[in-house]
């Protein structure tokens, strides 16, 4: 069985981020973006939130959930992961 929404609103902002995001079943998702693009919060009609924070070379150093799960990454200078680390 197929679902097929339609779009109802999508809000972009200047350089190409979609900022708001609503379908036809009322489903919503907002997103905020830091100065460089990367994306550092999320949130959905459903409660689910999500923050992000990134290094000096755009990579995710941080993620945080709504139910408080938290991760946090280190990487080489050649942008792999190095060292992973959780609260759970």
């Amino acid at each position: 069985m197929f679902l097929w929404f339609l779009f109802v609103a999508k809000i972009w902002r200047t350089y190409g981020n979609l900022l708001y995001w609503k379908d036809s079943s009322g489903f919503e998702k907002c997103y905020k973006y830091d100065k460089r693009g990367n994306i550092i919060y999320y949130k959905n009609s459903k409660g689910s939130e999500n923050w992000y924070r990134y290094d000096k070379h755009n990579n995710m150093i941080y993620h945080k959930d709504s139910s408080g799960y938290e991760k946090w990454y280190e990487y080489d200078e050649y942008g792999n992961v190095i060292h992973y680390k959780n609260n759970g």
